[in-house]
Formats: structure tokens, sequence, C-alpha cells
């Protein structure tokens, strides 16, 4: 016999605790089935609570914990302003195991926005640089709970996001007249 306890997260009312411990008895008979979760066999803790933790609370309870050391001093408080500011707001509350390419995406396309700023003062869209900056965060937290083993696969592992494109700025060059001129009155600075 297999069995696993599930914990509802505090503050649902008593439909969605149904809703949530009917979603988490599939996916753990879906588990067992898979042969992720046998008889006989001391259960990972990971391979239970896969089934059931956010964003949010992966990013809380294990993220940095094991990320920290691996970081720069900078990069720190950087990762937690975004996921402060952008990331948990918008998918702190969604399980690790549902999160597709499609999130990534949306993230981008989300960011791509005028009004993203932390300035709200400022109504222009974030460049295309820092938008690519931020998601690299995103990609950063799903890559480590696949390490750990929340995933089954890196779910943004070879996808083709489409990213705004980076603006070049026309070079504003010197004609060689103007050159001609610099050069005579440099030389003319000299005498």
């Amino acid at each position: 016999l297999i069995s696993a306890t599930y914990k509802p997260t505090p503050g649902y009312t008593e439909k969605e605790i149904l809703k949530q411990v009917n979603e988490f008895a599939l996916m753990f008979e879906n588990a067992v089935r898979a042969g992720k979760i046998k008889s006989g066999r001391k259960t990972n803790d990971i391979a239970i609570k896969a089934m059931t933790i956010t964003l949010e609370e992966f990013i809380d309870e294990y993220y940095f914990d094991r990320k920290e050391n691996s970081f720069s001093p900078n990069t720190i408080p950087f990762y937690r302003s975004v996921i402060r500011q952008f990331l948990c707001p918008a998918y702190g509350n969604i399980r690790l195991i549902d999160i597709t390419a499609e999130h990534l995406q949306n993230f981008v396309n989300c960011l791509s926005e005028p009004g993203m700023r932390a300035d709200e003062t400022n109504e222009e869209a974030l460049s295309a640089a820092t938008v690519k900056r931020y998601s690299t965060v995103f990609r950063s937290i799903m890559r480590e709970a696949h390490r750990i083993g929340f995933t089954e696969e890196y779910t943004f592992c070879n996808t083709d996001i489409d990213y705004p494109k980076i603006k070049k700025s026309e070079l504003d060059v010197y004609t060689q007249e103007e050159t001609n001129w610099f050069f005579e009155e440099l030389q003319n600075e000299s005498a």
C-alpha cells in the first residue's frame, strides 16, 4: 500500500480545498502508475511536494538557499527585486509542474509593454536588453527546480521565445570635411 498526506494551503474555502485534494490524489495515482513513487521504498519528499508546490513556495523554500553561494552579492538583490515586482504577483500561485514556455513568453510580452517600470512616472517600455535580463531570472528559477527534481524536464529548454528586438542606434559620424577641420584646429592649437 502506498499513501501520501495532503496538507491544504491555509486561506482556501472548503470547496477549493476539496478540489485541491482531488487534483493531488489524481497526480499521486499517476506518479505511482508511472513508477515515480514505489511501495517499500522511502518516498522522496520532493516527489510528493513536486505535485503541489507553487512557484512562490519554491522560491521561498528552496531557490535562494541553494543559489545564494553561487550568485554575486549584486545578483541576489536584483533577482529578489524582479521576483517581488514581476514574477510572484503574476505567476507565484501557479504550481511548478503547470508552468510552461507560454508563461515565459507571456512574461516577456508583459515586460515589453509600456508602464512596467518601477518608476511609475516613466511610461516608456523597458528596453529589450532589460526584458531579456529579467527573463533570465524566470529561467534560472525553473532550471533550479528541474535540477532539484521538482519538474521532470527543464520547462524552458529549447524554447523559442520571441524577445523584443534590440534597437541599434545609428552612429553619428564626422564627415571628411568635419574631420579635416578638426585636425586643422588641433594643429593651430598646438602651434
